[in-house]
């Protein structure tokens, strides 16, 4: 994979690619960068072009003096979409990189497939105390490109931010996959079942085993489950 980067009207965007004809584009969670998906590659077929992306204020990607909420990252990865010429793909977004997929799906309403994977941004997760001290810390430490004023401003903005609800996809139902860690122990499986109640459609696969990383723990049967679904509405493939 090569790393390249994008203009966006958030900021540059960096990300690692594969070539291929169809588009994958994977958002990591909170703290971490597009490298926690570099166990899928070898998992997925050649056809797919792959784009393993940093968030803004993550990795090697800008990071700007800004509030940084849910669609200020939705804003940069739409961004990225119309720099790259692309108009149907499918995302992968882990834990707050699903909570910025969801949030760029409703917003825009792509022809696309939405990929959710322990994904942040349902009801159940609504917290609404200030984080711990501890927990920043561990964020912080998780990447060396990390900064804590950043990793402070997505914690606290996300307090405050809109949630999956029933209303979210009035109107409009993307193609969606739920992949579940069963054993997820910072979003729980009841999490994954809400959001497919929520979203309709929606599949829910479990992982037996799995944590809340399951794209890096069990990288062949998430990618088996995204190829089938991806497949499956895409006779082209």
């Amino acid at each position: 994979m090569i790393r390249l980067e994008a203009g966006t009207g958030e900021g540059k965007i960096s990300y690692l690619y594969r070539e291929g004809k169809h588009p994958i584009i994977f958002l990591h969670g909170l703290g971490s960068t597009g490298n926690s998906f570099m166990r899928m590659p070898k998992f997925l077929s050649d056809e797919y072009s792959l784009f393993l992306v940093d968030l803004l204020g993550h990795g090697r990607s800008d990071k700007p003096e800004i509030q940084y909420t849910v669609d200020r990252q939705a804003n940069a990865i739409r961004g990225l979409i119309d720099s790259l010429g692309i108009d149907h793909f499918t995302i992968a977004g882990n834990s707050y990189g699903g909570w910025v997929a969801m949030r760029l799906f409703e917003r825009w309403k792509p022809d696309g497939n939405l990929v959710l994977i322990s994904s942040a941004g349902g009801q159940l997760t609504g917290n609404h105390r200030p984080p711990s001290p501890a927990f920043l810390d561990r964020v912080v430490a998780s990447s060396s490109f990390n900064e804590r004023w950043i990793i402070e401003s997505i914690v606290q903005n996300n307090r405050n931010e809109r949630r999956l609800s029933a209303e979210t996809f009035s109107g409009y139902s993307p193609r969606t996959l739920i992949i579940w860690g069963e054993l997820d122990p910072v979003i729980p499986l009841e999490v994954g079942m809400e959001m497919n109640r929520l979203i309709p459609g929606s599949r829910l696969l479990v992982v037996k085993g799995g944590g809340h990383t399951v794209h890096y723990s069990h990288p062949e049967i998430t990618a088996e489950a995204m190829t089938g679904f991806i497949m499956e509405g895409d006779h082209s493939l």
